[in-house]
């Protein structure tokens, strides 16, 4: 089970940073390219704080790191929904301090529905919003792999949110990918009809 953990760990923090070098490079959503740091942040202290710390060590580093994240998921909402940047961004302080001061694994659960009723509620609108498709795949069957790893004891369940993730990465990546090279596509059949 290491060795899997281990392979999802390197492949997770891979994707991340390719997945933060497109963002960076092309069109940027500041909310989502905050998002996509943070995530990359805390994959890199979670898992080395495991092995070197062990359990006590890693479930502090692990309760820290989820108010950061409940912080970060919450305010990507604001790139769905610009206009409530104002009141998104007052939740995502109080759940973040909430989660910082009463560690709870249902308040972790119940922002990943909420962001998954918005990520869908925005894809049914949207279908091409990559950010959206990424977001429903991971936060639904991050909840899945949480619930029925607990419910049944299964070992592979818990690789679920992991490999949900990976998944979201990919989709993300080529979303981000897609439209700069249609723009490159477009830009050379441009010059080939000018000359």
């Amino acid at each position: 089970m290491f060795e899997a953990g281990m392979t999802f760990y390197q492949l997770d923090i891979v994707l991340n940073i390719w997945l933060l070098a497109v963002l960076w490079r092309g069109d940027r959503r500041p909310y989502f390219l905050t998002y996509t740091a943070f995530r990359l942040v805390v994959t890199l202290v979670r898992f080395p704080t495991l092995v070197a710390g062990g359990m006590d060590m890693y479930a502090r580093v692990y309760w820290l790191t989820s108010c950061i994240l409940i912080f970060a998921s919450i305010w990507l909402l604001c790139d769905f929904f610009p206009k409530m940047m104002i009141p998104i961004s007052l939740v995502a302080v109080i759940l973040s301090f909430r989660q910082l001061l009463y560690p709870a694994l249902a308040l972790q659960r119940d922002v990943e529905i909420a962001m998954f009723i918005a990520a869908f509620y925005v894809l049914l609108r949207d279908r091409k919003n990559m950010v959206a498709a990424g977001l429903v795949i991971a936060t639904l069957f991050s909840a899945i792999g949480e619930r029925y790893s607990v419910v049944i004891n299964g070992d592979l369940m818990r690789f679920l949110p992991s490999f949900a993730y990976l998944i979201a990465q990919l989709i993300w990546i080529f979303g981000a990918l897609k439209p700069r090279s249609s723009k490159v596509l477009r830009h050379q059949f441009l010059q080939g009809h000018v000359h």
